[in-house]
């Protein structure tokens, strides 16, 4: 087995082991014909040779695949013929995104940050829903995918909480929340952003496709079912060919149940289950819980150092007791302030018929609405719901709009449609990790970043429950990285993407939960 480098001084916590097999059925992946490439690539021949391999088919994962097809797909007009690009996509379950809601955020963006880079924090999110609202738009998916620009609601509970993101974000005045039923006793304010929500499920499908069509000079291939166990060294079993260039050799070996993948360059894309093949990415085991609030020695460390830990959340998908007129409101929701909890929810308002619990008429005109929370460190099992937060869920939006839901009992009937859990990857200050894959500093067996062990392995992941706005564009920046080697350019990092996202960061964590 390959065994990375690292000091004898440290010990880390326990690597993440792969995903279950028994996920509970999730409302985004399980519907009828919301997911067509649920099993694509499970059976038959597996892939073993190829210029890049992704490992994740959610929407970091496909989304660099379809930033490498579309950088790619103009090399036919080139002078010369190129060997055709292969990339594929490994997935240790099915294929797809589990949610999520297109909401840059500007809460949260300033604190403790330089205002250069917390405007880059929100560009970035801004951007990624920008692309990806035009890539809907553009390919007539508004209705597909159930896009609609309904906007976020952040609440705050307390007066504290709303001074904070006053003085930080300076806004004018929060948004007036009585026109939306919410529950005046509870004497809540809030802020408005813009904000989309949609079936992310689908958008990834709809990317997935595109990148299949961009070129015949392209091969992107996806096998689902295929979990990636280890990751070695390329052991040379064949001549390779005299023409290939030195930038398209094969560096790394794949093992899966299926076979073995042999590839020039490994994309990590595999969020809180990063650590299963990136031991470091467990984090050092200083024997505190992991974020706990830090000694001063603690926080000198570098992002790295903490690793991803694991954080299971549990969804349900709702019937309101009211239609989408009397609802009155299409936007997502939120609380503000780092001690109110990780709940949210928006509505669901296509096709509201098609849910399986439906009785009559009148109950079809009813829209579901999306409520998540309850979030449970480090645990990595998605195959169970907890009853504490099921109770605690089905009781939080009649708490919050006591005329539009209703709490289920045995007189009104069960209005859950669904309920799951996913599994989500955190980072000590909430950021990515985004860039070729190194060793941090902390680990280094010479005091020095490695930069060689991990050669033509790159990572973005650790999305801390925010990946919708951010995969996009840090999946872009990854494949920028990968295209320029494969095409023996120069790459130049983009002044866009903000410093601290990247992994070769030595700067000490200035962020904590």
């Amino acid at each position: 087995m390959y065994m990375p480098l690292y000091s004898s001084e440290v010990e880390l916590r326990e690597p993440i082991s792969l995903p279950v097999k028994n996920p509970t059925k999730s409302f985004w992946l399980d519907t009828p014909g919301s997911n067509p490439l649920a099993e694509d690539g499970s059976t038959g021949p597996l892939t073993e040779d190829a210029d890049v391999c992704i490992i994740g088919s959610g929407l970091t994962g496909i989304s660099t695949a379809w930033h490498l097809s579309n950088m790619f797909k103009n090399d036919n007009a080139m002078p010369f013929k190129p060997k055709p690009i292969n990339i594929v996509i490994l997935e240790a379950r099915q294929f797809g995104r589990n949610g999520g809601n297109l909401t840059p955020f500007l809460a949260g963006q300033f604190a403790n940050r330089s205002v250069w880079e917390a405007l880059k924090s929100y560009e970035i999110e801004r951007y990624t829903a920008d692309a990806l609202v035009s890539f809907i738009t553009e390919k007539n998916l508004v209705e597909e995918v159930g896009l609609v620009e309904g906007g976020h609601v952040t609440i705050f509970k307390t007066e504290e909480d709303e001074l904070d993101a006053r003085r930080e974000l300076k806004l004018a005045k929060s948004a007036g929340l009585r026109k939306y039923g919410l529950n005046q006793e509870l004497n809540y304010t809030g802020a408005f952003f813009r904000s989309h929500n949609l079936w992310p499920c689908k958008l990834v499908t709809h990317l997935f496709k595109d990148s299949q069509g961009a070129s015949s000079h392209l091969d992107v291939r996806l096998h689902t079912r295929t979990p990636v166990t280890s990751v070695t060294p390329f052991a040379q079993h064949f001549p390779e060919d005299p023409k290939s260039s030195t930038a398209r050799r094969r560096r790394w070996t794949l093992h899966t149940p299926r076979g073995d993948v042999a590839c020039a360059y490994v994309v990590h894309a595999t969020n809180a289950y990063a650590s299963h093949l990136l031991p470091f990415l467990a984090g050092i085991n200083d024997n505190e819980p992991p974020f706990a609030s830090p000694s001063l020695e603690r926080v000198k460390r570098t992002p790295g150092s903490f690793g991803i830990v694991p954080h299971r959340g549990q969804v349900g998908a709702v019937r309101a007791s009211v239609n989408s007129s009397t609802l009155g409101w299409k936007n997502s929701w939120g609380f503000g302030g780092y001690d109110s909890g990780s709940e949210y929810w928006f509505p669901r308002h296509q096709k509201t018929e098609a849910f399986k619990n439906d009785t009559g008429p009148s109950k079809n005109r009813n829209p579901v609405i999306i409520l998540g929370g309850g979030r449970q460190a480090e645990t990595a099992d998605d195959s169970i719901l907890n009853s504490t937060t099921s109770t605690v869920l089905r009781s939080f939006l009649p708490n919050l709009f006591p005329e539009q839901f209703i709490v289920p009992d045995t007189n009104t009937g069960d209005t859950w449609e669904e309920e799951w859990t996913g599994i989500m990857g955190f980072t000590q200050d909430g950021d990515p990790f985004v860039g070729p894959v190194v060793v941090p500093l902390e680990l280094s067996a010479n005091d020095q970043i490695d930069t060689k062990q991990y050669d033509g392995q790159y990572i973005a992941a650790g999305f801390s429950g925010h990946g919708m706005p951010r995969t996009y564009a840090c999946a872009q920046f990854v494949a920028d990285m990968v295209g320029a080697r494969i095409r023996g350019l120069t790459w130049r990092k983009p002044s866009w993407m903000p410093a601290r996202y990247l992994t070769w960061a030595t700067e000490p964590v200035g962020k904590l939960f």
